[in-house]
């Protein structure tokens, strides 16, 4: 992810989304980015450098499939929670 994904809603394919760490791109807390899985084939998958902790509902990171959604939400410096339709 890049400082210009803030606050954006993104369609796309099965793909690996990886969180940086805060001292390489500084989100501010409270950034939120959506994402959609637009792909029959294969999962969306949140993934963080290491260092970076990814909070979800029974360790889940992965779209569960065409048309699940993942929000990801900064709650603190290398903390991010994820939502969403998630499968492992």
């Amino acid at each position: 992810l890049t400082a210009a994904a803030t606050g954006t809603y993104n369609r796309c394919g099965s793909h690996i989304i990886t969180i940086p760490l805060n001292s390489s791109v500084a989100f501010d807390i409270g950034t939120e980015i959506e994402f959609i899985q637009t792909s029959s084939a294969g999962h969306l998958m949140v993934t963080a450098s290491n260092g970076v902790t990814v909070n979800s509902r029974h360790l889940l990171f992965s779209a569960s499939g065409q048309f699940s959604a993942i929000s990801c939400k900064k709650v603190a410096t290398n903390e991010w929670d994820i939502i969403g339709d998630l499968t492992a």
